[in-house]
């Protein structure tokens, strides 16, 4: 630390190289063992209408988009909380 600053760094073969603020995310997610799209969302599932991706998928497959959809896609978990 120099400076009031601090460096993370990140392996990468053989030598250690400085990490920006996504990378050091990304670091933090790998060392509790968990990934961004696993991550709980801070937004309320009920608070959005998804109305274009309903209609995207309304076009590209020609079938309505259920609820159930939105677990199937991993969108929401069974307890209803919208994932990341």
């Amino acid at each position: 630390m120099s400076e009031g600053t601090r460096t993370a760094y990140q392996r990468v073969g053989n030598e250690s190289i400085p990490v920006d603020a996504r990378g050091l995310k990304e670091l933090i997610l790998r060392g509790i063992d968990s990934t961004y799209d696993s991550s709980i969302s801070r937004y309320e599932f009920e608070n959005y209408s998804f109305t274009k991706l309903k209609a995207a998928y309304k076009q590209r497959t020609g079938e309505n988009f259920d609820e159930d959809d939105f677990i199937s896609f991993s969108l929401i978990l069974y307890e209803m909380e919208r994932s990341g």
